[in-house]
């Protein structure tokens, strides 16, 4: 069996990486805890992936996606070196969130998942007869 790859996005110019991207750079590089994510220390900075909530799926994700930010001093060269290492697909480049346009309107149809269509599409029977 082969090796799933992570993906790594480009939204709006900012990486994003899903689950398994993070899973590869966590077995190659240190990865710790924090609240809403996880850090990647190096030399004088680290940087930091933030769970990305409320958004839609993006093409061939795994597991949830995190955006990057890079805190402290982390030389350019070091920084791509770790977040495009071995094992790490590009999964793609969206001037927007994928959807965003749609999501926007209001009226885009009871499957999406925006507030606006569902609050516009709920259904009214089952939320007349909560307690």
């Amino acid at each position: 069996m082969s090796q799933r790859t992570g993906k790594v996005y480009s939204v709006a110019g900012r990486p994003v990486f899903d689950s398994r991207a993070l899973q590869v750079l966590a077995a190659a590089h240190e990865v710790v805890a924090m609240p809403g994510g996880w850090a990647m220390p190096m030399g004088r900075g680290s940087i930091r992936f933030s769970r990305v909530e409320a958004r839609g799926e993006l093409p061939g994700q795994e597991g949830g996606l995190y955006s990057v930010e890079v805190e402290g001093t982390v030389e350019p060269t070091a920084l791509r070196s770790r977040l495009l290492g071995k094992g790490l697909a590009h999964g793609g480049t969206f001037e927007t969130w994928p959807g965003a346009e749609a999501k926007a309107c209001g009226s885009c149809g009871a499957s999406c998942g925006c507030g606006p269509c569902r609050a516009r599409h709920v259904d009214v029977t089952s939320e007349e007869e909560s307690p």
